[in-house]
C-alpha cells in the first residue's frame, strides 16, 4: 500500500465513507500499536441496528486491490467475517446509493444492490455539456435523485452533479486543491467537501449548489478524511492525531467534534465510515514504514455508549491495498 499514491474511501452497508489519506514522510515507525490511547478492545461481532439482520448480511463494502493489483469488492459481514464479492476491473471510486452501492469506471456510474453485489442493477453514462474531462471519477456519492462526484488526476480536479439522465452540472465554487478529492451529499442543494483554507490547512466545507457559495468550517483543521452518516446528521473526521465524531450542525457552526480515539505516531488512517445513525464508526488504519508504505492494515470498529465510545472490533483485512469504502 503506497501512501503517496493510493486514494482510499471506505464503504459500509449502514454507513457512509469517508476519504483518502496519505502518509507524511515525517512519520516514523516507533511502536506496533495502531492507536496510542484507544479504549481497550472488546472484540466482538459487528453490532447490528436491526436484530433480524442475518449474520451473513454485509455491513461494510470495500473497493480494494489484491496482490496482483486487480480491483475487487470485499464485504465485511455482520458476523465480522470478510467475503470476496468479485472483481470490478477498471473501477476508480465507490459510493453509497440507496439500497446498494455505486461504483464508477471512467465516466460511467453503475449501481449494485445490497443483496447482489456481484452484478450490475443499473448504469448511467455521464453527459457533460461540453468536453468531458480526461480525469477519472475518484470521489462518488449517490442518492435516488442525484450523483455527486469528483474527477481528478495529477493536473486537474473538478466537482459535478448529475441527475438520472446523466446530464452533468458543474459545481461552482469548488475547492481548487484538497488533501483528498472526496464529496458527500448533505441534502438536495448542499455538498460536503475537503478544501484548503488560506493558511493551507485542510478543512471541511459546505457547497451550496443553488446559491453558488462555499462555506469553510472552522471546527477542526488538518483533516485527512471524513464520512457522513446515512441520515446525513453526523460527521466523522480523521486527522494525524485522532478520529472524531460530531453532529453536522455543530460542525458547520464551528463546534469541535468529540475525540473517539487517538492515532499513534506510527499509524495512518486510510478511511472512515459511519452507520446510518452515527453511533458506529469504522476506521481503516495501518502502520507506516520509513519508506512511506503502509502495512498491518486493520478495520477497527467503535460503538457509542452513553457519552463515550468503546472499541467493538479489530479485524485484519484480507486485501493488500484499499481504494474506497462506504457504509450504507
Amino acid at each position: 500500500m503506497t501512501a503517496t499514491a493510493s486514494v482510499v474511501a471506505l464503504v459500509s452497508l449502514g454507513c457512509t465513507m469517508g476519504g483518502a489519506a496519505s502518509a507524511g514522510s515525517s512519520r516514523q515507525v516507533a511502536t506496533p500499536s495502531l492507536w496510542a490511547s484507544a479504549p481497550a478492545p472488546t472484540v466482538a461481532p459487528l453490532p447490528s441496528a436491526d436484530p433480524t439482520r442475518p449474520a451473513s448480511a454485509p455491513r461494510l463494502v470495500v473497493l480494494a486491490e489484491g496482490a496482483a493489483g486487480a480491483r475487487e469488492l470485499w464485504v465485511l459481514t455482520a458476523a465480522g467475517s470478510w467475503q470476496d464479492a468479485g472483481a470490478v476491473p477498471g473501477t476508480t471510486a465507490l459510493g453509497r446509493s440507496g439500497g446498494g452501492v455505486a461504483i464508477a469506471s471512467g465516466h460511467r456510474v453503475e449501481v449494485r444492490a445490497t443483496g447482489d453485489l456481484s452484478h450490475t442493477a443499473g448504469e448511467t453514462a455521464l453527459k457533460w455539456p461540453g468536453r468531458a474531462p480526461a480525469a477519472p471519477i475518484v470521489g462518488l456519492d449517490a442518492t435516488d435523485a442525484t450523483v455527486a462526484f469528483v474527477t481528478a488526476d495529477d493536473t486537474s480536479m473538478a466537482y459535478g452533479t448529475a441527475g438520472p439522465d446523466g446530464a452533468v452540472a458543474t459545481v461552482t465554487p469548488a475547492p481548487s486543491e484538497s488533501f483528498a478529492p472526496l464529496v458527500a451529499t448533505l441534502d438536495a442543494t448542499h455538498l460536503v467537501v475537503m478544501t484548503m483554507d488560506g493558511n493551507e490547512v485542510s478543512r471541511l466545507a459546505v457547497i451550496d449548489t443553488a446559491n453558488h457559495t462555499m462555506t469553510t468550517s472552522k471546527a477542526i483543521g488538518g483533516i485527512r478524511d471524513f464520512a457522513l452518516s446515512a441520515d446525513r446528521r453526523s460527521v466523522a473526521v480523521a486527522t494525524d492525531g485522532g478520529a472524531y465524531v460530531g453532529s453536522v450542525a455543530d460542525f458547520i457552526a464551528g463546534k469541535a467534534p468529540k475525540l473517539v480515539a487517538t492515532v499513534a505516531d506510527a499509524a495512518v488512517v486510510w478511511g472512515l465510515a459511519l452507520d446510518a445513525s452515527g453511533s458506529q464508526l469504522y476506521v481503516l488504519s495501518g502502520t507506516v514504514a520509513s519508506d512511506g508504505t503502509v502495512g498491518t492494515v486493520h478495520e477497527l470498529g467503535y460503538v457509542r455508549q452513553g457519552s463515550g465510545w468503546v472499541r467493538s472490533m479489530d479485524s485484519a483485512t484480507p486485501f493488500t491495498s484499499a481504494v474506497d469504502q462506504v457504509c450504507l
